[in-house]
């Protein structure tokens, strides 16, 4: 069984893929669809782009409590691996984003409106922590709530959240 369970609101089958992005492509905007990432499912994203939420009003919703949730690590090898989210009316709730790549700029990139955001992000050691986690980029009426798991003595970490030209 795939990792992810993409429910198709009209006719109400669940369709299961291999990748949040893959159930992503499949979405229709605005009609709310909602992606269920399985307890336990993990992704790694070593190139630029880990996945984009850009389709407007779908949900990721990750299922599991603790340690059982799903992880995203980004691994990218040139600081520039990120999840973006450009979709207005967009959900992602219940992840956690791990950051193996020192110095990452922006693991989280939202430029949608109205958004809604509960997530986990985490460093994995003292030498490897991101510079931003979330950025929120033009990103108006936008709901953040955010638990970081960081080390204090690292040497990357600028801000845990950077703010630019977001109202609301």
């Amino acid at each position: 069984i795939a990792s992810q369970i993409f429910r198709d609101a009209p006719d109400g089958v669940l369709r299961y893929f291999a990748s949040v992005d893959a159930a992503i492509n499949q979405t229709v905007a605005s009609r709310g669809d909602v992606i269920y990432v399985a307890p336990n499912h993990t992704e790694a994203f070593t190139a630029a782009a880990g996945f984009a939420l850009d389709v407007a009003g779908v949900s990721v919703i990750g299922l599991g409590v603790g340690n059982n949730r799903p992880v995203f690590t980004i691994s990218s090898t040139d600081n520039a691996g990120t999840i973006t989210m450009a979709g207005n009316n967009t959900k992602l709730h219940n992840i956690v984003i791990v950051c193996n790549d020192d110095a990452l700029t922006n693991a989280l990139v939202v430029t949608g409106d109205n958004c809604d955001i509960d997530i986990e992000t985490q460093d994995t050691s003292l030498a490897i922590e991101a510079a931003t986690m979330v950025r929120l980029d033009t990103a108006n009426n936008c709901k953040l709530k955010i638990k970081h798991l960081g080390f204090t003595g690292g040497n990357a970490m600028v801000s845990c959240v950077r703010l630019d030209d977001c109202d609301n």
